[in-house]
């Protein structure tokens, strides 16, 4: 478990501490369904002024608390609303102080964040993104940047569950009850995203080298398009893997490929079949470039095909 923090706000009880005064009508006030309107006129319960992140003595208040939450077991910590500011200390200035003393606690310890402004700055210091949004085609980002690693909010999706583990994003899969809030359900209690994350963890688990030391391609690896496929690669050295998923009516599906532009100078592969759970089906040697040509996979269904040098 890891805490969701929103600290950037001080309320008419905190903010003196801070030499700020909060003003009419300005802060968070609202009903879940927004109805009436955000912030009204006539409801301050959540009204505030920010405070941070460039004041010292409140970076200091907020090391101390992280610290002490690291000290009782919660060293990994995601963070509301990163902003980057000139001003220092900045965001990133209490990002590294929060994460030196983690890391003495769980090397695993991570920082995660709403990521709001300058990304080429905050890539040095986000693990990944705690983002508004569902899934959208971050391919290109995701091939540049090591990090923060990017995330798509899924309420009940199968398609952009299935999409997101493909191109290896961070996946806060929520379900909503019908009529409620966001999380309101357990995903073991909707079977559809309950099954396509168990698949995907099953496929990440099988090929997790590629997702953390690989280089995504995308569709790179074809020469052409593959009708009624999405088709996401990696490559590792002297290796790729083809993730292939049938967009459309159950059917068997053909594309070709072409591994020239990203493992040059060898001339034999061994090409292994994997199904959605990471089960070996079967395997064959092949050339540089050829076609393979699938069996029938029902609508939604992933499949797997590593192509190893010999």
């Amino acid at each position: 478990m890891i805490p969701f923090l929103s600290v950037l706000q001080a309320n008419p009880k905190t903010a003196g501490r801070y030499n700020l005064a909060v003003p009419d009508n300005n802060g968070w006030t609202y009903h879940t369904e927004m109805l009436p309107r955000w912030n009204p006129p006539y409801a301050t319960g959540y009204s505030c002024v920010q405070v941070g992140p460039s004041n010292p003595q409140w970076q200091d208040e907020v090391v101390a608390s992280l610290r002490a939450w690291a000290d009782k077991g919660f060293a990994s910590v995601s963070w509301d609303q990163y902003w980057t500011g000139q001003a220092a200390p900045t965001m990133q200035d209490l990002t590294r102080r929060v994460r030196e003393y983690a890391l003495t606690l769980d090397p695993e310890a991570s920082f995660s964040g709403e990521e709001l402004w300058n990304i080429e700055v905050d890539c040095d210091d986000l693990d990944y993104t705690w983002n508004w949004g569902g899934y959208r085609d971050c391919q290109a980002y995701t091939n540049a940047f090591p990090a923060p690693r990017r995330n798509a909010n899924i309420n009940r999706s199968e398609a952009e569950a299935k999409f997101a583990f493909m191109d290896n994003l961070f996946l806060n899969v929520w379900p909503s009850q019908p009529d409620g809030i966001n999380g309101s359900e357990r995903i073991d209690n909707v079977p559809a995203p309950s099954r396509t994350l168990k698949e995907c963890a099953a496929l990440r688990q099988r090929f997790l080298p590629y997702f953390t030391d690989g280089v995504l391609i995308g569709s790179c690896l074809l020469p052409e398009g593959a009708p009624g496929a999405r088709v996401v690669s990696y490559v590792l050295p002297e290796r790729v893997l083809a993730l292939v998923l049938n967009q459309g009516a159950e059917g068997p599906l053909t594309f070709r490929y072409d591994l020239a532009p990203w493992v040059p100078g060898v001339d034999a592969f061994a090409l292994s079949h994997f199904d959605q759970s990471g089960e070996k089906l079967d395997s064959s040697d092949v050339g540089p470039a050829g076609t393979i040509q699938m069996q029938p996979l029902a609508p939604l269904q992933i499949t797997a095909y590593e192509l190893v040098a010999t």
